[in-house]
């Protein structure tokens, strides 16, 4: 699994794949930026996932008829989020806002692209797309947040996938929140400052009042 990692997926990579390390971690996954991925050991009961296993457990039944469970999908895009994460850029440090942003928006593309990894591996198709987008563990209720402001504002994501990829991977982590903002005001017609207020607030308590004031 490690020698596919690097030899097939580096490529997906802007800074390659350099070392997978395995930990008993109280993270899924994790990624130094630097091309470095950490697979955790760990059980975590609440999700019924032990993310090393359930990624190898994936891997061994690509290209058999057995299906994926969820976990071990989940596992692949997870995997996919931390290959996403060396495709970013960043200039320096971020606040909380900022960081909460950056993973709210690589999260919602992650959840929607990982298939191109699956085709990297050999032309595989996702089993739970849907229900990853909508169920995924990881950040649930940024990602959550973040749809209802696009249902709030009546804008397709399919639609407007496209444009915050570019963002994504074209725009540096800390100026998210103005680029994303002045995306989605555009498509809306809908106030600048009033979005850009949700996003800043996606983890707050107030995050309902904001979306309320759009």
């Amino acid at each position: 699994m490690v020698a596919v990692i690097k030899d097939r997926l580096a490529p997906l990579s802007q800074k390659g794949i350099k070392e997978v390390k395995f930990k008993s971690a109280s993270y899924l996954m994790a990624t130094g930026a630097n091309g470095t991925i950490s697979l955790s050991t760990r059980n975590f009961p609440s999700i019924s996932m032990t993310p090393a296993k359930d990624l190898l457990n994936a891997f061994k039944k690509l290209g058999t008829s057995r299906k994926l469970s969820f976990q071990e999908e989940y596992a692949m895009e997870s995997l996919w989020h931390e290959i996403q994460h060396n495709n970013q850029k960043l200039s320096g440090r971020l606040s909380k806002s900022q960081l909460n942003i950056m993973e709210t928006i690589n999260q919602w593309v992650s959840r929607r692209t990982y298939p191109r990894m699956l085709t990297q591996l050999g032309g595989y198709k996702p089993q739970h797309l849907t229900k990853v987008k909508t169920d995924g563990y990881g950040y649930k209720a940024y990602v959550t947040r973040f749809d209802d402001l696009l249902k709030k504002l009546e804008i397709n994501d399919a639609v407007l996938l496209g444009r915050v990829e570019e963002i994504h991977t074209g725009v540096d982590a800390g100026k998210y929140a103005d680029e994303v903002s002045s995306l989605l005001a555009k498509e809306s017609n809908k106030d600048k400052e009033k979005i850009k207020d949700c996003l800043q607030k996606i983890d707050a308590p107030t995050f309902e009042g904001a979306l309320s004031a759009l």
